[in-house]
């Protein structure tokens, strides 16, 4: 059993790159291999919390926004939020409230960019993986979650306006490093890759450049699921044999 939480931040500041998607076979699988796995829907549009349909069991009207709290003290912990799934993870479900507790949050004098973080503090030993699905921007949520992460899982899609993206991705970690004082280890995914199109070869070629070392194919329809199970299996391994898990 580890003593803490790793952190894992799913993000990259374009939209359609396959986040939730990451962020749920990521969570499933390190799940599957004995891991005490929490997945928190950081997203308003609360896409992980759809995918991952959240089974009956403990208070359905608790989300992560009771854990943020936004101008208010938060009411509720991760513990008390987080809900069962089929998948084998648990989840802290979001709802479009979300956004209104991010303009609180937005707010806050104090302890606006470190509200997740000491959620995670108060309540992450729980837990040996948290995986935080967040929003395509670079606002007050993701900034909390990169905040409190060890590890960004930074998913992109080989086409140019998401490749272009990671030089934001680059300069926005580098900022909450020096800012946190440590560094928070990188983890590059090319996403929804058609191998047929010369577009998509040359921009895995970037990718892999930039140190992508998993690739996720584009897939669709009949047993896309389970193909898609095995192409993150890579990265599940790397972050187990990171944590020296296995």
């Amino acid at each position: 059993m580890k003593a803490h939480a790793t952190v894992i931040a799913v993000w990259h500041g374009k939209g359609g790159v396959g986040k939730t998607t990451t962020t749920h076979h990521t969570a499933s699988l390190l799940a599957e291999s004995g891991q005490r796995v929490l997945a928190i829907d950081l997203d308003p549009q609360h896409g992980l919390t759809k995918l991952a349909c959240p089974l009956q069991g403990g208070n359905h009207a608790l989300t992560v926004g009771h854990v943020l709290g936004g101008t208010m003290a938060p009411t509720a912990t991760l513990s008390e939020v987080a809900l069962p799934t089929e998948y084998g993870y648990e989840i802290a479900p979001a709802s479009l409230d979300l956004s209104n507790v991010a303009a609180g949050l937005d707010r806050r004098h104090f302890g606006r960019l470190e509200a997740l973080d000491k959620a995670i503090e108060r309540d992450g030993q729980h837990w040996d993986y948290i995986l935080v699905d967040c929003p395509p921007d670079t606002d007050i949520l993701p900034i909390n979650a990169l905040w409190a992460a060890d590890v960004v899982v930074i998913p992109c899609e080989p086409e140019p306006l998401a490749i272009a993206g990671l030089v934001q991705v680059a300069e926005v970690l580098a900022q909450v490093e020096e800012a946190r004082g440590r560094n928070i280890r990188r983890e590059y995914v090319a996403t929804k890759v058609d191998g047929r199109t010369n577009q998509h070869a040359d921009g895995l070629v970037n990718l892999q450049r930039a140190g992508a070392v998993v690739v996720v194919p584009r897939r669709n329809g009949a047993g896309a699921v389970a193909e898609l199970r095995a192409a993150y299996a890579p990265l599940a391994e790397r972050l187990l044999l990171a944590e020296g898990v296995g």
